[in-house]
């Protein structure tokens, strides 16, 4: 095989397979469709295509079809790279056996919902998602996106369920979701922040975010970039 450089896509997308990604040659009168491509093992976690159809096993395609973005795979949104082993050859000649890698890239988390909090001197409130959203993959689940919190508020405290009486350390989409993640202002006449990082577990965080918490009534947490 001339060029076997593999395919790179997004979690749960589709993308096509093209000659500079997979391409084999033989005599230089073969024409592109008598190169014969055969599936010797299938990917797990995804599909292979040809013409929007799926590929079987020992199921077969073209250099012309891979010349004309016939061939696609479609990723089935896990956390997963794989790879499909093909045997490539012009009959009657010999083939030649290579194994084609497939890598998922994670779209890096995005804040979408960034509203603020109103809440009264010396009360509890919950942050829900009309308040905080995030977002990455659309195959993401909520429980995959994780805020860490990077600096803790000073006159109140942030809670999830899973830590009492304050946190430092993490908390998901699908906590604030679920109405699990509150903050209690400890009463006092002061304005406050706290900052957070979110990300998926493969993704570089969306970095750098602060809310602020300014005192009055009713007290309102106001987002802004630190």
């Amino acid at each position: 095989m001339g060029t076997n450089t593999g395919l790179s896509l997004g979690e749960g997308t589709t993308a096509s397979v093209t000659s500079s990604q997979l391409s084999a040659s033989a005599d230089a009168s073969d024409p592109a469709s008598e190169l014969v491509y055969t599936v010797t093992t299938l990917p797990t976690h995804g599909t292979l295509k040809l013409s929007g159809t799926a590929v079987a096993l020992n199921g077969t395609f073209t250099q012309n079809d891979v010349n004309t973005g016939k061939v696609t795979f479609t990723q089935d949104g896990s956390d997963n790279k794989r790879q499909f082993r093909l045997l490539g050859g012009d009959a009657p000649g010999s083939a030649a056996t290579g194994t084609f890698s497939i890598t998922f890239t994670e779209a890096a988390a995005t804040v979408g919902t960034n509203t603020g909090l109103s809440l009264g001197e010396g009360t509890t409130a919950s942050v829900t998602s009309s308040k905080l959203s995030a977002s990455a993959d659309a195959s993401d689940p909520a429980s995959e996106l994780v805020y860490t919190v990077t600096t803790l508020a000073t006159h109140g405290h942030l809670e999830t369920q899973r830590h009492r009486g304050g946190t430092h350390g993490t908390f998901t989409q699908d906590d604030v979701n679920t109405g699990k993640v509150t903050f209690t202002q400890d009463g006092s006449d002061n304005n406050d922040n706290f900052a957070f990082s979110v990300a998926t577990a493969r993704a570089r965080p969306h970095r750098h975010l602060r809310y602020h918490l300014h005192r009055g009534r009713p007290l309102r947490w106001a987002p802004t970039r630190a």
